[in-house]
C-alpha cells in the first residue's frame, strides 16, 4: 500500500471513528482508534481522540499519557491542549490544566471552549474574578454558550454578586430551559438573596428534569428548612390568644414543611447512601420534628469526633516554632481573601487552597499527618450498617485544605463541608481567653447547630469543644459546626480540611 493509499484509509477510519465518537458509541470509536494506531503508532489525531475517550470514561491518567504523546508529535494542536487540560483538571491538577488551556488559546484565540474550561480551573483554585473574565471572553466569542453562562453565574456567586449571578443563570436557561444544573444554581442564588419561595420553585423545576439528583433534593430540603425557620420567627414575633387544645394553623403548616424536609433528605439518601449534605439535612429535620432520640444517634458526637495533639514535624524544635512558620505561610499567601462572599467566615481572612506543594512548605507535613490520622480514624470506625455515616467508608481520598485567620469578634457561622467524607481543623494559634474557664466559650467550636437555626423550644444538646494549640479535630463532614465569637484582640489561626472520597 502506497503512503497516499494508507493516508486515505486512515482518514476514512478517523472519519468513521469520529462519527461513532460524536454519537456516544465510545467503545466502537476506541476500537477504530486502536486499529489506526496499530497501523501508525504516531498518528497524532488518533492518539488525541483515544485520549479523549479515556477521559470520558474516567481513565484520566491514560488520557494524559495519550494526549501528551499526540502533542509531542503535533505541538500546535489547540484541541489536544484543551482536552489535556480537562484530563489534568479531573486529576486535581488545576495549575497544569490552566497552562494547557492557555497554550490552546495561544494557538487559537477564538477558542470559546478553552476560555470556558480555563474559567472552571481558575474557579477551582479560588481565582473567581479571573474566572469571570475568562467566561466573558468565551461568551464574547459565543453569546449562545449556555454552559459558560451557568458557570459565570457560579463565579459571580462566589464573589457575592448575587443579582448578576441570577441574571446569568436566567440567560443560560433562556437558551436551554432543560438545563437542570442551571435551575439548581439559580435556586442557590435566590436562596442566598432570601427569596425562598422562588428558590423552592427553581429546585422543583430542576427535579422535573433530573429526578435522580441528590444535590437537587438536598438543596430543595435546605430551602424548605429555611422556610420553616422563617415561620418559627414569625410565630415568635406575634401575640396569640392562648388555646392549649387547638394548634395554631402556622404550627400545623410548619409540621408539614418539616415532613417535606425529611422527605427530601430521605430521597437524596436513596440516591447517594451517605451523602454529606443529605445527612446534615436529615439532622436538621429530626430536630424540627422533635425526634431528638434519632438525632442523637445520627449526631453521636462522643463516638464520631476525635482529637489529637500532633508531634512537631521534622525540622522544627517544637509546635510553637512550627505554628509560627505555618501562620506566616498562610498570612502571606497572595490568594488570601477577607470575608469570602458566600462562606461562613466573618471578620477574618481565608486562603482557599493549600496543597502539599513543596517539601519545604509547612503545609505538606501537616497534611501528611492528617492523612495518617484519617487512615487511623477509618480503622477505628469499622463498617456499621445501622449508622448512615459508617455504612460506607472510602478506601482512598484526596485532601482539600484551606486556612482561616480570625480577628476580634471573628467567627464562622454554622456550616457543613458538602464534598467531604471526613472533615477537620488544625489549631495553630488561639486567643488567650480560650485558655481560661470562660463561661461564654469564646473561640470554641460548637457542633450540631443547623444553618440558620431558629429554636422552637425543643433545643437539643449541642456539643462544644475547647481546642488547644497543636490540636487536630476530626469529625464527619455532615456535622454542622461553628466558631463562637471571641472579644479580644488576639488572632485565631486554623487550617481546615476535607477528605474527599475517590473510591
Amino acid at each position: 500500500m502506497s503512503g497516499r493509499q494508507q493516508n486515505t484509509t486512515i482518514q476514512d477510519a478517523l472519519d468513521l471513528a469520529l462519527k461513532h465518537h460524536q454519537a456516544g458509541r465510545l467503545s466502537d470509536a476506541e476500537d477504530i482508534y486502536e486499529q489506526i494506531l496499530q497501523t501508525d503508532p504516531k498518528q497524532p489525531v488518533a492518539l488525541h481522540l483515544l485520549g479523549v475517550t479515556s477521559h470520558q470514561v474516567g481513565k484520566n491518567d491514560v488520557a494524559v499519557d495519550l494526549i501528551t504523546k499526540a502533542l509531542d508529535l503535533e505541538p500546535n494542536y489547540p484541541e489536544a491542549h484543551n482536552n489535556l487540560g480537562l484530563a489534568l483538571q479531573a486529576l486535581n491538577r488545576p495549575t497544569e490544566a490552566i497552562k494547557s488551556y492557555r497554550l490552546a488559546l495561544s494557538l487559537r484565540g477564538d477558542y470559546a471552549d478553552a476560555y470556558s474550561n480555563l474559567g472552571d480551573s481558575l474557579q477551582f483554585i479560588g481565582k473567581h474574578a479571573d474566572a469571570v473574565f475568562s467566561y466573558r471572553k468565551a461568551l464574547n466569542i459565543n453569546p449562545g454558550y449556555s454552559l459558560a453562562l451557568n458557570n459565570l453565574g457560579n463565579a459571580l456567586q462566589e464573589l457575592g454578586q448575587l443579582d448578576k449571578a441570577v441574571a446569568s443563570y436566567k440567560a443560560s436557561l433562556k437558551l436551554n430551559p432543560n438545563y437542570a444544573a442551571a435551575h439548581n444554581n439559580l435556586g442557590n442564588a435566590l436562596r442566598r438573596l432570601g427569596k425562598l419561595e422562588e428558590a423552592v420553585a427553581s429546585y422543583r423545576q430542576g427535579l422535573t428534569l433530573e429526578t435522580t439528583s441528590a444535590k437537587l433534593y438536598s438543596n430543595l430540603g435546605e430551602a424548605l428548612r429555611d422556610v420553616a425557620y422563617r415561620m418559627i420567627e414569625k410565630l415568635q414575633c406575634r401575640d396569640y390568644i392562648a388555646n392549649e387544645n387547638k394548634p395554631r394553623p402556622e404550627e400545623t403548616e410548619q409540621d408539614d414543611i418539616w415532613d417535606d424536609v425529611d422527605d427530601c433528605a430521605n430521597q437524596a439518601l436513596k440516591i447517594v447512601a451517605n451523602d454529606t449534605q443529605a445527612l446534615a439535612l436529615k439532622a436538621a429535620a429530626l430536630i424540627g420534628k422533635d425526634r431528638l432520640d434519632k438525632w442523637s444517634n445520627l449526631c453521636d458526637f462522643n463516638r464520631l469526633i476525635q482529637t489529637h495533639i500532633i508531634d512537631a514535624p521534622v525540622g522544627h524544635n517544637d509546635l510553637r516554632s512550627f505554628n509560627k512558620v505555618l501562620l506566616e505561610r498562610c498570612a502571606n499567601d497572595e490568594s488570601r481573601i477577607f470575608e469570602v462572599p458566600g462562606k461562613a467566615i466573618t471578620n477574618g481572612e481565608r486562603v482557599n487552597s493549600l496543597h502539599m506543594d513543596a517539601t519545604s512548605s509547612p503545609v505538606s507535613p501537616l497534611l501528611r499527618y492528617v492523612d495518617g490520622l484519617a487512615k487511623k480514624y477509618a480503622a477505628e470506625h469499622p463498617i456499621d450498617p445501622h449508622h448512615p455515616f459508617l455504612a460506607k467508608t472510602p478506601k482512598t481520598w484526596r485532601i482539600s485544605a484551606w486556612s482561616s485567620i480570625l480577628r476580634k469578634q471573628g467567627y464562622h457561622e454554622p456550616h457543613i463541608h458538602k464534598v467531604g467524607w471526613l472533615s477537620g481543623v488544625y489549631y495553630g494559634r488561639l486567643p488567650d481567653v480560650m485558655g481560661t474557664d470562660d463561661e461564654k466559650q469564646q473561640g470554641c467550636i460548637e457542633f450540631g447547630r443547623p444553618i440558620n437555626y431558629v429554636s422552637s423550644g425543643n433545643n437539643p444538646q449541642f456539643h462544644v469543644l475547647r481546642p488547644k494549640e497543636g490540636m487536630v479535630v476530626l469529625f464527619p463532614a455532615y456535622f454542622y459546626h461553628r466558631t463562637i465569637p471571641f472579644d479580644t484582640d488576639d488572632t485565631r489561626f486554623t487550617v481546615a480540611f476535607d477528605l474527599i472520597p475517590l473510591s
